[in-house]
């Protein structure tokens, strides 16, 4: 089974993650002060990790989605475009197809 570059990313990045949150976890048991600091280094990259992670496997849903169900083609291609970061394109499309109405 191949792997997922994307998961290959994330885990380095937890376990890099992992490694600084015990390293700061010592700091802090040293200098209680330092906890705010520990707090934003813990939480900044797991909230940006996770989110956007959470944001390609949505992208990737949706298209597999698209791709799975039986819809015509016009439908699949609105969706394709808006997924993919075309969605002013395929608003104007449309918008012209109504206009042609």
């Amino acid at each position: 089974m191949k792997t997922e570059f994307s998961k290959v990313v994330l885990g380095s990045a937890v376990v890099i993650w992992a490694a600084g949150a015990v390293f700061g976890a010592y700091i802090v048991n040293e200098e209680r002060e330092q906890l705010r600091e520990l707090l934003n280094y813990i939480g900044t990259p797991t909230a940006m990790a996770f989110g956007f992670y959470a944001w390609k496997s949505k992208a990737e849903n949706v298209l597999k989605i698209a791709k799975s169900k039986k819809m015509d083609t016009k439908t699949k291609k609105q969706v394709i475009d808006a997924v993919t970061g075309r969605l002013q394109d395929a608003l104007e499309a449309e918008t012209e197809d109504y206009n042609e109405i």
